[in-house]
């Protein structure tokens, strides 16, 4: 066998190579395992070893694969491929494949490779972190540095005005700013605590009410550490049935507009659960602009910041006019659009991790 060579004949690829393995070829057996005319399994043993098991595929993905395969010069590993033609006495060595050393380099490679992938996406992170903090840092900083001075003059205004000392106008702080939590009503009652139970849950952390007593820190960071792996269970498995029925309604749809191809792929699936959640967070955003006073923009920000989990805290839901005591529609309405929005919107992130993991 000479030179490297493809040729067709009775449907069957035969592909000649330069190096045929001489000091291996009295070692090999091939045994056949499966033949038929729309593709071949074969096993390749080496002193009783079994090598390299070849899954089945058609003369045409063979041929169209070997030479993608030596267009791009990629061989990181080979299989011996038997192929018995139309007649048979005519045995044809048609592929070749070495043997354990190959599997060495083959893990080695593939070592490198999740090295580089690694070390990748820590430096386009840290990238994408530094563009951040410069964006932020050029929209946010003069607005808070004209905030500051305005609070400032405030301050000197009022300290001036009404003869306050310092002393005396940090405790007025103090008492401003832990009175605000109460304006929503008792937290620590059922409802309170309910929603203060769904957020921690939701890992959101919106820092709105904090348990003061060490029995209540000390039950909040065991509670946490069930019940925050419960709840990323559960949310996979809501956004995986929800997958699920998405797949379902694609395919119906493709069959009823008579696609081609009627399986639901990945893209169809993100586009879906994509749409869901484009939907959950408008409709939200209506509903929390109705009954908190915000704009809509504020209230889609808060949709966001909410079923993203980030939790900033500087917008949350059910504390204004005793709203956990007075109004329990709007607390189980805002409990619901936060558990299964975060379903939902768990699953497009997810789906999105995944592709990006795959491309």
């Amino acid at each position: 066998m000479s030179d490297e060579h493809d040729r067709v004949r009775d449907g069957a690829i035969i592909v000649e190579l330069q190096d045929p393995l001489d000091a291996e070829m009295d070692k090999l057996r091939l045994l056949l395992e499966h033949s038929s005319e729309q593709g071949r399994v074969f096993v390749v043993q080496v002193h009783r070893e079994v090598v390299k098991v070849v899954r089945s595929v058609s003369a045409d993905s063979f041929t169209e694969a070997h030479r993608r395969q030596r267009a791009n010069c990629v061989r990181e590993q080979t299989t011996l491929v038997y192929e018995r033609g139309n007649n048979a006495a005519d045995e044809t060595l048609i592929y070749s494949q070495s043997c354990d050393h190959v599997d060495q380099q083959s893990a080695i490679i593939a070592m490198k490779r999740q090295n580089v992938r690694t070390l990748s996406l820590v430096v386009c992170t840290f990238t994408y972190l530094l563009i951040g903090a410069a964006v932020f840092d050029a929209l946010e900083s003069e607005t808070e540095r004209k905030r500051w001075e305005f609070l400032s003059n405030v301050k000197d205004n009022l300290l001036r005005k009404y003869n306050i000392s310092h002393e005396d106008y940090h405790m007025i702080e103090i008492v401003i700013i832990e009175n605000k939590p109460h304006k929503a009503g008792p937290q620590w009652k059922f409802a309170g605590a309910f929603y203060f139970a769904t957020v921690v849950l939701a890992m959101i952390g919106y820092g709105h009410s904090t348990p003061v007593t060490i029995g209540g820190k000390a039950f909040c960071m065991a509670y946490a550490m069930v019940g925050i792996p419960l709840g990323l269970v559960m949310f996979q498995s809501i956004g995986e049935r929800l997958n699920k029925f998405a797949s379902v309604v694609i395919r119906r749809a493709k069959r009823y507009l008579r696609c081609q191809r009627t399986e639901a792929t990945e893209i169809n699936l993100m586009l879906a659960t994509g749409m869901l959640s484009s939907i959950i967070i408008t409709t939200g955003a209506a509903v929390f602009s109705k009954y908190e006073g915000w704009s809509y923009f504020d209230s889609f920000y808060y949709c966001f910041v909410t079923l993203t989990t980030i939790g900033f805290g500087d917008y949350v839901a059910l504390q204004n006019d005793q709203a956990l005591i007075n109004k329990p529609g709007y607390v189980a309405l805002s409990l619901v659009f936060i558990l299964f929005g975060l379903a939902v919107v768990a699953a497009s992130i997810n789906l999105l991790v995944l592709r990006f993991m795959t491309m």
